[in-house]
């Protein structure tokens, strides 16, 4: 029993390295095996980018005792207490056959899923730990534990992650008098992933939060970092989609390129899908899968061990957009292979919702002249430009949204004239944060053009909130906005004392001419007679 005990605990070391803890020790000189009575467990986090484990726990159950002796002759036993558990598990009553039972995981794959099996049975019978490892502002945490054979699990409570199941990779390990330093290795942790808005494919300028003009083009950036020991960990090779929700106030685009550590991404083909569903637009890049058709990609997935895959796309708002207020998400995470032994084994990062913002003010025109100066009319049929320069050289490109309602927004390339509803009033939607300059084109009937170009300034009431929870408010000038209600540009005419087209002006001079003519006329004949 001896000798075969010696072959299983080499068997769970090795399977240990190869599900992401490492396991390492030394025997301690002959003099101090004997009055020694407890193992120094380490947890550590390997991952250079990982310089704390402060708020993380971790569970340490001692499924086998060793009893102290000299070097690794210590009598190894099940403890009581998890015998329900180790019957549950390895389908065997007696203490005997249970060793034996360990002792034949020859494998990775096999401690692995003894390991992770066994953990859920304890958690199953809600067994207390042996010790509970709290860690610490530092990026290892070092605790003094019995001799024994033990199940260590991280019990942090994350979101998205519950409970147990979820954090580090569950490992067994041994703390024998003969292997008093123990060291238990996160090797990095899980892969992560994020989402940026950017300037370009080539991902500069990163952010969570801007504003636009509706139908103006957004570039995406989607990340998925990748562990480097993942490419000695699964061995043969892993699968992982990148999942990004589209709200319906914005429009896909298409245009996917993909990058790897910056450089474009020469691998085999991805599987992109663009699906609607009721809260607007899913896409899905899919890089390898569970079925046996996607095992070759698994394997070429190898290679992004490591490294940080980019993929990038472009979309704008659309007529559904929010204005202000909340603005417009797009959440995204990365659903990806778990366990190296089990395909079908997947997990979701932590979700990213990046948003936009648009703004919006109306136009109200009016009778600057009324004769009762407390009812100024509402004038339709003035019809208007929007400019980005004083001068008002520069137009702005619109189109209407619906011919019977006076609503427009801007889209690059389009000019449509915006003319004043029966209430006088023009309504603009999904304008980015700036200073704008309304013309107005064509005077209503009987009123003088206007030379006057009125400036709008639209400005955040503050700082657009990083973390997408905040509603924003924004002003069109100075006035606050906290609703869906338009800030309204009071823009009046006066009644017109110069001739129209269609007027009676118009007739009045060329009567006038006509009368000048003549007299020219008379004249000349005088002269001649």
């Amino acid at each position: 029993m001896k000798g075969s005990l010696k072959k299983a605990l080499t068997a769970v070391a090795a399977g240990v390295l190869a599900i992401g803890m490492a396991v390492s020790g030394g025997a301690m000189a002959n003099a101090d095996e004997t009055a020694a009575t407890k193992a120094n467990l380490t947890i550590q986090a390997s991952d250079t980018n990982t310089t704390t484990l402060e708020g993380r726990t971790f569970a340490a159950y001692r499924v086998l005792d060793a009893k102290a002796g000299a070097g690794d002759k210590a009598a190894v036993t099940v403890n009581g207490k998890y015998q329900a558990a180790l019957n549950t598990v390895t389908g065997k009553t007696t203490e005997s056959d249970i060793l034996a039972y360990i002792n034949a995981l020859d494998n990775d794959s096999k401690v692995r899923a003894f390991a992770e099996a066994l953990r859920d049975a304890i958690n199953t019978e809600n067994l207390d730990a042996d010790v509970t490892i709290q860690g610490e502002a530092s990026p290892s945490v070092t605790t003094q534990v019995d001799f024994g054979w033990y199940i260590i699990d991280e019990t942090t409570a994350k979101d998205p992650n519950s409970g147990t199941e979820k954090n580090a990779p569950v490992s067994l390990v041994k703390a024998t008098l003969a292997n008093r330093d123990v060291t238990v290795d996160l090797k990095g942790g899980k892969p992560t992933s994020e989402k940026n808005i950017v300037d370009n494919n080539k991902g500069e300028n990163p952010r969570k939060v801007d504003d636009y003009n509706i139908n103006d083009d957004i570039v995406y950036q989607l990340n998925f970092t990748i562990p480097s020991y993942w490419s000695t960990q699964y061995k043969n090779g892993f699968w992982f989609t990148m999942n990004d929700q589209l709200s319906k106030g914005l429009t896909y685009d298409g245009n996917v390129s993909i990058k790897v550590d910056g450089a474009d991404y020469e691998g085999y083909k991805p599987v992109v899908s663009v699906n609607n569903n009721e809260n607007g637009t899913k896409l899905n890049v899919v890089f390898g899968g569970t079925d046996v058709a996607d095992a070759n990609n698994n394997k070429a997935n190898l290679d992004l061990a490591g490294k940080t895959v980019s993929v990038y796309y472009h979309a704008h708002m659309n007529e559904n957009a929010v204005i202000a207020s909340t603005g417009n998400p797009n959440t995204y995470n990365v659903t990806y292979q778990r366990n190296p032994y089990n395909a079908a084994d997947g997990e979701d990062t932590p979700e990213d919702t990046p948003r936009v913002y648009t703004f919006k003010f109306q136009v109200h025109k009016y009778d600057a002249d009324p004769q009762d100066e407390d009812n100024q009319g509402s004038l339709a049929g003035a019809e208007f430009k929007l400019y980005s320069d004083e001068a008002a050289t520069k137009e702005i490109g619109l189109i209407q949204l619906d011919s019977s309602k006076s609503v427009y927004q801007p889209k690059a390339g389009s000019s449509a004239t915006m003319v004043t509803d029966s209430e006088g009033h023009i309504a603009i939607n999904g304008l980015d944060e700036g200073t704008y300059y309304l013309k107005e084109t064509k005077a209503p009937a009987g009123f003088m053009l206007s030379n006057t170009v009125t400036k709008v300034i639209i400005t955040k009431d503050g700082a657009l909130p990083t973390d997408g929870t905040t509603s924003v408010a924004y002003k069109v000038n100075e006035t606050r906005i906290d609703n869906d209600s338009y800030a309204t540009v009071e823009v009046g005419n006066h009644k017109g004392t110069l001739p129209s087209t269609g007027g009676m002006g118009i007739v009045f001079m060329v009567v006038a001419g006509i009368a000048l003519i003549a007299a020219g006329a008379c004249s000349m004949m005088r002269r001649r007679a």
